[in-house]
Formats: structure tokens, C-alpha cells, sequence
């Protein structure tokens, strides 16, 4: 038997610790599984003449979640400035975004050239999401990844058939910034709680 440290990546919420609980639990050769949604760390004692550690990174991945072996884990300190540069790239798009909405009439184009860099710094939203949907298991992140869609799918069909002018083009630019600003205050919180236990 082996008892193997994992840290895990993407958790929000104690339905997604739960979610990575089952499915690690679910793969043969696993004797016992524990999940800390505070520290975002998973102990887990298994049979190593059955189960490889990768193959246990790679189903928490197929469930829509990251994990890292303790020995080659980043660090919530770069954890933390992950979050902060992407909301504060984030931001810099989104300001001129929101001006262009509320005082240029008809600039929903550029308004979209703005967008799609704060989509691509975002991008671990929508995959996490789409993958834990697609294993029946929907987070955090689905949620956040129907939110922006649903403004950006009406807005495109505003543009090209329905021509309102009443795009969310800027909502969904506001979704994703707001929230790596929570996720950015998360990561601190929890970093120093983690230290405090620890």
C-alpha cells in the first residue's frame, strides 16, 4: 500500500470535493480517499501494484478538475499570481469595453475584438465547466461558463440577424473579470488558512 499527497486544482465548492472524492474512490486499487476543500489537497492510500498515480491525476482530470502529486505541485503563492495577472489583463480590456458600450452606440464589433482576450485568459472556466457537465457532474465553473456564453450567443445573433443594439457583450466580459477577482481573493484566504493549519 501507498499513501500518496495529491494537490487539486479548479475545487470551488464542497459538491466539487465530493465529486473528486467518488471518482477517485471509483478506481480499482484505492483503499481510502480524503479530500480537503480548505487546503485543496487529497490524501489517498492505494494499491501501487494496480494503480499508478497518473492514472488518479488523470480521472480527477477527466472529472473537470486539475491535480499535481505534492512533490511537483506550483505553489499558492504562483497559484495566487495566476489570478491576479489574469484579472488585472482582464480589466484592462474590460474598461474600454464597458465606455464603448455606454457611449458609443453601435460598437458591438469592437466591443467583441475586446472580448476575446479576456475569454482566452479565462479559458480554464469554460473547460473545467464543459468537462464536469460532460461527466454528468456540473460546478462552479459550468455555471460561470453558461452565464458568459448565453450573453455573447445572443449578442452575436443581435449583430447579425435581430440588429436591437441591446448586446451583453460587456456583461459577459464583467462575468469573467468578477469572478478571477474572487477567485484571486479565494486563493489568498484559503493560502493563508492552509498556512495556519498547517
Amino acid at each position: 500500500m501507498k499513501q500518496q499527497g495529491f494537490t487539486i486544482t479548479g475545487m470551488s465548492c464542497a459538491a466539487c470535493a465530493a465529486r473528486i472524492e467518488k471518482v477517485t474512490a471509483e478506481l480499482p486499487g484505492v483503499k481510502q480517499v480524503q479530500v480537503n476543500l480548505l487546503t485543496h489537497s487529497m490524501k489517498v492510500v492505494y494499491d501501487d501494484s494496480v494503480l499508478s498515480e497518473q492514472t488518479i491525476i488523470n480521472a480527477v482530470e477527466r472529472a473537470g478538475y486539475g491535480a499535481y502529486s505534492s512533490s511537483s505541485t506550483p505553489s499558492g503563492a504562483n497559484n495566487k499570481e495566476g489570478y491576479k495577472n489574469r484579472f488585472f489583463f482582464s480589466l484592462a480590456f474590460l474598461i474600454p469595453m464597458m465606455l464603448l458600450h455606454h457611449f458609443e452606440p453601435g460598437s458591438a464589433t469592437l466591443q467583441l475584438l475586446l472580448l476575446l482576450p479576456i475569454l482566452w485568459l479565462n479559458r480554464k472556466f469554460f473547460i473545467s465547466g464543459i468537462r464536469s457537465a460532460a461527466n454528468f457532474a456540473p460546478n462552479m465553473d459550468t455555471l460561470i461558463a453558461l452565464g458568459a456564453s448565453a450573453g455573447i450567443l445572443y449578442s452575436i445573433l443581435d449583430i447579425i440577424l435581430f440588429h436591437s443594439g441591446h448586446t451583453y457583450i460587456d456583461a459577459a466580459g464583467m462575468i469573467l473579470t468578477l469572478i478571477t477577482l474572487g477567485k484571486w481573493i479565494e486563493s489568498r484566504a484559503t493560502s493563508q488558512a492552509g498556512n495556519a493549519i498547517n
